[in-house]
This record gives structure tokens, C-alpha cells and sequence, in this order.
């Protein structure tokens, strides 16, 4: 287990996790677009304390169980895309994010997404001019994946169908028979989902074994978030992926990305590329001493606002706050914490006191209730796995 002693080793723990084998943990699909054309994009969102090396991340739309066109096939060297405008890509070598930014992939090119929004991309699928801009473009994962035709002037056969579908983050090392699930988010009624449960495979390592898939949501199972349709975008507003379950999958750290609620935790809105969607709640711990105060940094919590500070020690158990009436749904106890105080619109706030001195997984989230339980925003800061 974690030893954990002080909220201070609890922020120093959060920066950690950026740095750990599990590296990519945190990353988050926040918002996408799935028309205008033009106006096409993925975005994603690191939501740890440190940056994020993006070199061995990938994103997919490719699904195709009626082929057998799946993206974690991309181990033995047929991830999908470059067909049906379903893509594979892979982000460029050296490409990071940092603590808590926002970046977007253009699914039409740097140029298009420009003319429809009037800021850049982060990352553009391929590139979409006469002449190649600054825009990084994003790499194929396999030759073929995101331009199956080898002509440049047809780079751009990526998109993300209307009315349903699904997207996929996910991280590979290039050797490994399995590939780890950061994020996906399906829509709209998809008959696209992911069901990796019994998929055993033997990548490009040495040996000749194969290595299983945990278990999985069954298809009709798994949640759908809504189709955001034309002008609009369906963003994440609940940072801690809601009721997804952490233990037992294929994520990161272990978590199921097929259990996400994710018709609760996106809503449709106007797009927001390479920034929060409205109302969500950011925090930032800044690293103390021991028997100092820490001081939790909020953004997007107003003056008036409740917020909700929750510390659960024994993850796999603590139930996690909902929306509305956050106190009346938080079991406490001699396993679990909750403090409460009145955001005065300053966006800092500190809160002292010595955690127990015993090992513990520590999972920190903090809730921002707008006056009369309206506009709760949940996000999720820290999780001190085992270790």
C-alpha cells in the first residue's frame, strides 16, 4: 500500500503519478465534434499533476466487429482505420501535455478547424493545406491506418460518424501483447462498442504465450452518451468519470473504461476546443510539509458555491459523492472524510490536519454545488494506487 502520512505526501503522490509506468493515467477524452465537416475534433485532457508523455498514445475510431477490425489488434499489426473514414492514429514522437491543459486533434486539418472555431489545433489528423503549416500532424499507427489510399491529396478519410459511434485513448508500447485503455466514450446508441472479454493474443514480444483481456461490460450493457449533432459538442463535465469502476479492468490502474456512465458525465453544448467545458471544476494541490496546511486551488468554482472536499482511505469500498444533496449520500466513518466550506470566489483554499499514520490508498475528489444543489461539478484528483 501507499504510505501516506499528510495531505502533503497526498500532493506530492499526485505529481507521481505522471512519472509511474502507469504514465498515462489520467488522460481523459473531454469533448469531441462530430459535425460541421470542417469542424471535426477529438480533445483530450490530462488531469494528473504532471505532464504527460504522449509518445506511446494512440486514438481510434476503429470498430468493426461484423470484420473483426478492432484497435487493440494493432499489436499484431492490424489496428483498423484508413477505411470507412475510421482512423488509428498515433500521436508524434515527443508529444506531451501538460498538468491540467486541454488539446485538441483536428479531424479535417489544421486549416479547417481554424476557419470554423478561429484557433488552432493542437494536432491535426493529417495535414490539409497546399503547403505544410506549424500544426504537428498525428502518425499513422501502421501504415495505411489513417490514409489507405498512399495519396496525399486523399490524406483526410478521418471522421467520426453522426448520429453514432465510439473513441477510443489508449496506450501501447510497441512490445507488449496487450494494449491499456485510457478513455472511451461511445454515442449515440453505438453498435461500435468494445467488448474485450476472452480476447487472448500474443503480440510482438519475444515468447510465443498469450496474454487475456480482463472482462468487460457486455454490449448492451455499456452506457451511451448523447449524439452532440450539428454546431454542438459533447463535453465531459464530471472530471472523475463518474460511476466507473477501478478495479478489475483494463485501464491504467486497472479501471474498466466500459463501465463509464458517460450519459450522465458528458452533456451537449457549445464546443469549447482547448478549454473546460462550462462549468466543470478543476483542482491543483500545491506540495507542503508535514504539518502545514495544504492549499487546494479551484478553478471554475463561484462565490456561493458549496464545495465539498471528500478523502476516502480504502478505495475499492469508499463510495464516491453524487449530485444533489452530496452530504446525505457520503457514507462517513472511521474510513472516509468530508469537509465542507463556502467558496468565496479567491480559488484558493487550504485545509490543515494531519492524515492517520497507517498505509492506505488515498482518493481525493472535491465537488463544487452551486447554491440550492444546481450546477454540481465532481471532479477527481488523486489516487494513490498500490504500491
Amino acid at each position: 500500500m501507499k504510505h501516506l502520512k499528510t495531505l502533503a505526501a497526498a500532493a506530492l503522490a499526485v505529481g507521481a503519478l505522471g512519472t509511474t509506468a502507469s504514465a498515462q493515467q489520467g488522460l481523459l477524452i473531454s469533448e469531441f465534434v462530430v459535425t460541421p465537416t470542417d469542424g471535426e475534433f477529438v480533445e483530450i485532457y490530462n488531469s494528473t499533476g504532471a505532464a504527460i508523455d504522449l509518445t506511446d498514445v494512440y486514438l481510434s475510431d476503429a470498430t468493426f466487429g461484423g470484420g473483426g477490425v478492432f484497435y487493440y489488434n494493432i499489436v499484431i499489426g492490424n489496428p483498423g482505420g484508413g477505411s470507412f473514414g475510421d482512423f488509428t492514429a498515433r500521436f508524434p514522437a515527443g508529444a506531451s501535455i501538460g498538468s491540467g491543459e486541454y488539446q485538441t486533434v483536428a479531424l479535417n486539418g489544421s486549416d479547417a478547424f481554424f476557419a470554423e472555431y478561429g484557433v488552432d489545433c493542437t494536432y491535426e489528423i493529417a495535414e490539409d493545406g497546399l503547403v505544410a503549416d506549424a500544426i504537428p500532424d498525428m502518425l499513422e499507427a501502421v501504415p495505411g491506418s489513417i490514409n489507405s489510399s498512399g495519396d496525399p491529396a486523399n490524406d483526410l478519410q478521418a471522421g467520426l460518424t453522426n448520429g453514432d459511434e465510439i473513441v477510443i485513448l489508449f496506450a501501447w508500447d510497441g512490445v507488449s501483447d496487450l494494449v491499456t485503455d485510457l478513455d472511451q466514450v461511445n454515442w449515440g446508441g453505438s453498435n461500435e462498442k468494445v467488448d474485450k472479454t476472452g480476447v487472448s493474443i500474443d503480440g510482438p514480444d519475444a515468447d510465443t504465450d498469450t496474454s487475456t483481456y480482463a472482462d468487460e461490460l457486455p454490449f448492451a450493457e455499456q452506457d451511451d452518451a448523447a449524439s452532440p449533432g450539428s454546431g454542438s459538442s459533447a463535453q465531459r463535465i464530471n472530471l472523475s468519470e463518474g460511476l466507473e469502476e477501478i478495479t478489475g479492468g483494463n485501464g491504467a490502474t486497472g479501471a474498466d473504461e466500459t463501465t463509464e456512465n458517460v450519459s450522465a458525465t458528458f452533456a451537449t453544448a457549445a464546443p469549447t476546443p482547448n478549454a473546460a467545458a462550462v462549468g466543470s471544476t478543476t483542482v491543483i494541490v500545491a506540495p507542503g510539509v508535514q504539518g502545514v496546511a495544504n492549499t487546494f486551488s479551484f478553478g471554475g468554482a463561484n462565490p456561493g458555491d458549496m464545495l465539498f472536499l471528500f478523502f476516502g482511505f480504502d478505495t475499492g469500498v469508499q463510495p464516491l459523492p453524487q449530485c444533489p444533496d452530496l452530504a446525505l449520500n457520503v457514507a462517513l466513518g472511521g474510513s472516509s472524510l468530508l469537509i465542507t466550506r463556502v467558496a468565496d470566489g479567491a480559488g484558493e483554499y487550504s485545509f490543515g490536519g494531519d492524515l492517520p499514520d497507517v498505509d492506505m490508498d488515498l482518493f481525493i475528489q472535491v465537488v463544487s454545488a452551486g447554491m440550492g444543489g444546481a450546477d454540481c461539478r465532481i471532479t477527481n484528483l488523486a489516487l494513490a494506487a498500490d504500491g
